[in-house]
C-alpha cells in the first residue's frame, strides 16, 4: 500500500485550487484574457498628465507614480493612443498594488529617439519592496503570438528590458510562496519614453492562502521522536 505523507497531501491540495506548484522549475505564467483577470486598467478613466494616479478596479487598486496622462503623439501608443501609463526624462516609476499578485500582465515599449538612447528597464518586487527574480512569458502585443525567441523571455529572470515595439509581458514570481507587490520602471534617457499599457494581475485564491498556511504550519511543527 502506497503511504501519502502530509506533505504530499498539501502538495496536492496546492495543484487542485489552483495555487502555486511549490518548487517547480518552469514557468507558470500563462497569457490570460483582459477580462479574466482580478484587476484590469486600460487607463481609459485617467485624464491629465499627472504625477501619480491610483486606478481602483472592484477591491483591488494600483498606484502610479511617475508620469501617467493624456498624450497627443496617438501613433506612437497603443490601444487607443491616448491613455496609458509613461515614464520620461530621467523619471523613475513605480507600481504599487492593493494586494501581492501571482500573476501580472500588461503591454510595454521604450520609445528609442537614438541608436544612442538606452531601454526602459522594469524591475519587480515583492510584497516588502525587494527585488525579486520571475518567469516571463512574451507575446505580440496586436497578435497574441508567443515570441519564445525574445531575450525576455524565460525562467528566474531578474530584470525585463523594453523594446521599440509593443510587446506583452505575463510575469510570476520565480519564487515560491512569492507573491509581486510592485514593480519599478527606470529610463535613464533625457529624451526618450518608456510606457505601459494595458495592466492587469491576479491575487491568490483565498482556499490557496489557506492551503498554503497549513504547508507553513505542518513545515514548522516539530517532529516527534520514536
Amino acid at each position: 500500500m502506497k503511504i501519502i505523507t502530509t506533505t504530499q497531501r498539501i502538495a496536492a491540495m496546492v495543484v487542485l485550487s489552483g495555487g502555486l506548484v511549490l518548487g517547480s522549475g518552469e514557468s507558470m505564467a500563462a497569457l490570460q484574457p483582459n477580462g479574466s483577470l482580478d484587476f484590469f486598467t486600460d487607463f481609459g478613466g485617467t485624464s491629465g498628465n499627472n504625477s501619480s494616479a491610483t486606478i481602483n478596479d472592484g477591491s483591488l487598486s494600483a498606484t502610479f507614480s511617475g508620469h501617467i496622462g493624456v498624450r497627443p503623439d496617438g501613433p506612437l501608443y497603443f490601444q487607443d493612443a491616448r491613455s496609458f501609463w509613461v515614464e520620461e526624462d530621467n523619471v523613475d516609476g513605480s507600481v504599487s498594488l492593493s494586494q501581492g499578485a501571482t500573476l501580472v500582465q500588461f503591454v510595454a515599449r521604450d520609445r528609442l529617439l537614438s541608436a544612442t538612447d538606452p531601454n526602459g528597464v522594469i524591475q519587480f518586487l515583492d510584497t516588502s519592496s525587494q527585488a525579486i527574480n520571475v518567469d516571463v512569458e512574451v507575446y505580440d502585443a496586436l497578435t497574441g503570438l508567443l515570441l519564445a525567441g525574445d531575450s525576455n523571455h524565460g525562467t528566474n529572470k531578474n530584470q525585463i528590458g523594453l523594446s521599440n515595439d509593443w510587446v506583452r509581458y505575463v510575469v510570476k514570481a520565480a519564487g515560491p510562496s512569492t507573491f509581486i507587490g510592485g514593480l519599478s520602471l527606470t529610463n535613464d534617457d533625457s529624451v526618450g519614453r518608456s510606457a505601459i499599457d494595458d495592466f492587469g494581475f491576479n491575487v491568490p485564491e483565498p482556499t490557496s492562502i489557506a492551503v498554503m498556511g497549513m504547508g507553513l504550519m505542518f513545515g514548522l511543527r516539530p517532529r516527534r521522536r520514536g
